[in-house]
């Protein structure tokens, strides 16, 4: 679609063409995680020997967590089954990094919680079946034993980008308003 407008300001005639160029396209997905159980490898609470294991999920490089299971408390083997949802969208056919997290919950007001390792993969492919998550270092102290990760596309968007092209004729003192508009 274009649309052409003249109109008169301060005494001056001003044409206006505005077209569209092209579109962005912003696709919204719903994710579906299950999550089974899982294995901690490592005694991140000192005291009991155990742990307290949650899972998080998010979009890769954004601040915020999209998902987070429940904490399993006391425990090196936790038991979540659980499902939940989560909506992401993506702008003109990004991918979606998800970054899967496995974290150890820490009680205290000041303690942050323990980091027990990370899986990050392509969310739009999913994921079905046991998940190692590992530490910068290349350790492996979490497993989940069975995760299923899947998407589906709500709806898409598409928002127009315009150009705009103005032309000014000096010294006309009309007071004349005129519009036009041109469907493709």
């Amino acid at each position: 679609m274009s649309y052409d407008r003249t109109y008169y300001d301060h005494g001056d005639i001003i044409h206006e063409h505005r077209e569209i160029v092209g579109y962005t396209v912003i696709d919204h997905f719903t994710f579906t995680v299950t999550l089974g159980t899982g294995t901690v490898t490592k005694a991140f609470d000192k005291k009991t020997g155990l742990a307290d294991p949650y899972v998080r999920i998010g979009k890769k490089l954004t601040p915020f967590w999209d998902w987070k299971s429940q904490k399993c408390r006391n425990t090196l083997n936790p038991e979540w089954c659980e499902t939940g949802t989560f909506n992401l969208k993506r702008t003109d056919g990004e991918g979606i990094t998800l970054a899967i997290e496995m974290m150890d919950y820490d009680e205290g007001v000041f303690d942050l919680d323990d980091f027990i390792g990370r899986k990050e993969i392509d969310g739009l492919a999913g994921w079905n079946g046991p998940m190692q998550l590992m530490t910068k270092k290349g350790e492996c102290f979490g497993t989940i034993n069975n995760i299923s990760i899947t998407s589906v596309l709500t709806h898409t968007e598409r928002i127009p980008i315009y150009r705009t092209d103005t032309h000014v004729e000096h010294g006309y003192h009309h007071h004349h308003h005129h519009d036009h508009y041109d469907y493709d």
